[in-house]
């Protein structure tokens, strides 16, 4: 945030005025980008082989972009393919929606549905999702948030025709191309306002840019990423006279269009980032002091800590007594939370911890480093794992190790902008310290971090290659996993869990040496055409004495599919859904001789020709099989090969057979594009006197 008195530069010098990023700022872009490329290819291939499937809704708009508890509202959604929506989709807990009737000359690219958010809904960001008889729809984010809503006015982009704002507010509109979103609102002489832009962490792709102009046009503040939260902004003024501001909103590139769009929350709500300690024990009340720029003191916060998995997060909603909204921090569960005493900054004033539980500590001004000292023994493995941006610190962890005479033994940064993991088995018994540093040597009042100490590491990791997927009615669902192996050159063996009764999974293995599989699961008939299930895939490494489960994760396919939205909500991210679309269409028939086909009794053999019409360009081989044979027949193994039409069953028969005529049923089988298909066609033998 810069403070200052001039006046509103052109486009250009304002693009130009934009800080250059660092060369880690480069180096985490690259990565990302080629993140979201991998990810786009692999949905590319994916959508190139169920091209005979029926298309699945794909939604580019849901209105509003945020719900207040114990609201009854219209939610209202656009994109393709919705024409017969049924359901929404929703995590947000205990929410109800109902579809509502569409109205005669309906297009299939917009829905309606009635959305029942709880009293009690948390504050927070959820997911949501329609299904329909198709299969289910991409994610898309939803905010639960305490401060009412109103919608942008059109042609608002001159301070003439700003729209006018009632305060406390969150206003719900989208940027244009080279245009401006002005917003004109009163204050009082010594008032506090808190600005937020909410629009990256809802998927949306505006990079949002923000200047707080007085009666004069005079820049007040200029608004641009907060550290804490990537591409959106947020700042707080206090007023130092009454009277009209405006508010000037626009993208950094000067980009627009109905999917640039933001919320734009504004009253009187803390600044908060992140809380101290960043993680509570588990099944205990945890005492936090909630941390963050430009953040009036507010008192410490008494939370429980319940039970569930450690890598979800609890949202905490954080307000001023006599405030107007809400902030929502993330808080972990956790065990034995160690921090650090000041001073500590030098290797003998180490804070003494254990190898166990989690350290937390902090950056409070610039040059601030943290050294701890503890006791290993020989041949123990410890591995240090960061945890900051992925709950809200800005923080960017450098750890080093040292020997008790001051070797450096490992040091570690991030990896391609994740979080920092230091991996190290000592050598002998004795005293070591760890060095933690912000890269960045940047500092402040959320500048905090927690690092989780574990005897070990997952041996492997392991990624879906989306976060949705579309099977047929009694179907093949086909998941392509990826692993990334630490520990483990063995087979990995893959299961889903869930509500998954009736699947049949197949394929579940990624073999030694290998780094995929594509898991095939049959879903049951008894699953209905447009209905879905959210499931989870869990791997175990079979050479593993105690083999840990590991989950799958499809958050490099969820950063694609939400511009570049670096760390979605983590309750999402293992989560995969599986929509029902209709049946998969045939793809070839039978062929068999209308007449019967005569052998004569005592040749022995007889050559039974079938033939397949092919359709949807299915090209591969389809097995044989003759079901029916009177006894003591026998069917040679047969199939039409690939790119043929036709095959030769031979058939032989019992010495002395009686003169007869049977019925038998030729059965073909195969698989295209991943989904089983099968034919029948009835064929006559019939015996005859030889001549």
């Amino acid at each position: 945030m810069h403070l200052c008195g001039c006046q509103k530069p052109p486009p250009a010098a304002l693009a130009a005025s934009k800080p250059s990023p660092t060369a880690r700022q480069d180096r985490r872009t690259r990565a990302l980008v080629m993140n979201r490329l991998a990810a786009t290819a692999a949905l590319m291939v994916s959508s190139c082989a169920v091209a005979l499937r029926a298309e699945p809704p794909s939604l580019t708009q849901v209105t509003p972009m945020g719900v207040t508890p114990g609201a009854k509202l219209t939610v209202s959604v656009g994109g393709e393919n919705l024409g017969d929506t049924k359901s929404l989709w929703t995590n947000l807990p205990g929410a109800k929606s109902t579809l509502k009737p569409p109205k005669e000359d309906a297009k299939p690219t917009a829905a309606s549905l009635e959305l029942q958010v709880p009293e009690a809904a948390p504050l927070g960001v959820y997911g949501v999702r329609v299904a329909t008889g198709q299969g289910v729809s991409n994610l898309w984010l939803l905010m639960v948030d305490d401060l009412p809503t109103v919608r942008e006015v059109k042609q608002h982009n001159t301070r003439e025709t700003a729209q006018e704002l009632q305060l406390p507010v969150a206003v719900e509109g989208s940027t244009e191309t080279e245009a401006y979103d002005f917003y004109k609102f009163h204050a009082a002489a010594g008032q506090r306002v808190s600005f937020e832009v909410v629009a990256r962490r809802l998927g949306s792709p505006l990079d949002s840019v923000v200047r707080l102009l007085d009666e004069q046009g005079h820049e007040l503040v200029f608004s641009d990423d907060d550290p804490a939260l990537g591409a959106d902004g947020r700042f707080v003024h206090r007023f130092a006279a009454e009277g009209d501001y405006w508010l000037e909103l626009r993208d950094v590139r000067y980009q627009g269009g109905s999917g640039y769009r933001y919320r734009l929350r504004i009253g009187d709500f803390p600044l908060a980032t992140v809380t101290w300690p960043m993680a509570g024990c588990v099944n205990s009340t945890a005492r936090l002091v909630v941390a963050g720029r430009e953040l009036d003191k507010l008192p410490p916060v008494d939370l429980p800590i319940a039970s569930g998995s450690a890598d979800e997060t609890i949202p905490l909603a954080v307000r001023y007594p006599k405030g107007h909204g809400s902030t929502v921090v993330q808080v972990l569960r956790g065990g034995l939370e160690q921090v650090e005493f000041e001073p500590n900054d030098q290797a003998e004033q180490a804070t003494a911890i254990e190898l166990r539980g989690a350290i937390n500590g902090r950056f409070e001004k610039p040059g601030d480093r943290d050294y701890y000292t503890f006791e290993a023994d020989a041949k123990q493995r410890m591995v240090l794992i960061g945890q900051t941006r992925q709950v809200g610190a800005p923080t960017d962890l450098y750890l080093r190790l040292y020997d008790d005479k001051g070797n450096q033994l490992a040091e570690v940064d991030d990896d391609a902008g994740e979080e920092a993991a230091l991996d190290h088995t000592f050598a002998a018994k004795g005293t070591y310290r760890l060095l933690v540093e912000d890269l960045l040597n940047t500092a402040g009042p959320d500048r905090l971090y927690r690092i989780e100490c574990r005897a070990s590491r997952e041996p492997f990791t392991l990624a879906a290659d989306a976060d949705r997927y579309n099977a047929p009615h009694g179907g093949v669902l086909a998941v392509k996993v990826t692993t990334k192996r630490r520990a483990t050159k063995g087979p990995i063996e893959l299961q889903v869990a869930g509500d998954t009764a009736g699947w049949k999974v197949s394929k579940e293995i990624i073999p030694a040496g290998k780094n995929d599989t594509t898991l095939l699961i049959e879903l049951p008939r008894d699953l209905a055409q447009g209905t879905y299930r959210s499931f989870t895939i869990v791997g175990r490494a079979k050479d593993d004495k105690e083999p840990q489960a590991v989950a799958a994760t499809c958050l490099v396919a969820l950063r694609a599919q939400l511009n570049g939205l670096a760390y979605p909500p983590a309750e999402l991210c293992k989560e995969v859904m599986v929509g029902v679309g209709p049946e998969f269409p045939a793809f070839f028939a039978l062929e068999g001789p209308k007449a019967a086909v005569p052998f004569a009794q005592r040749s022995g053999k007889v050559e039974l020709v079938v033939k397949a019409k092919r359709m949807n360009k299915f090209d591969d081989a389809i097995t044989l099989a003759v079901e029916g044979l009177p006894e003591g027949f026998k069917a040679g193994k047969a199939e039409i090969a690939k790119g043929k039409t036709e095959a030769t069953i031979e058939i032989t028969a019992p010495k002395n057979v009686a003169l007869m005529k049977s019925k038998v049923r030729v059965v073909g089988s195969a698989a295209f594009q991943n989904q089983p298909g099968s034919s029948a066609v009835d064929a006559t033998l019939e015996v005859v006197p030889a001549k």
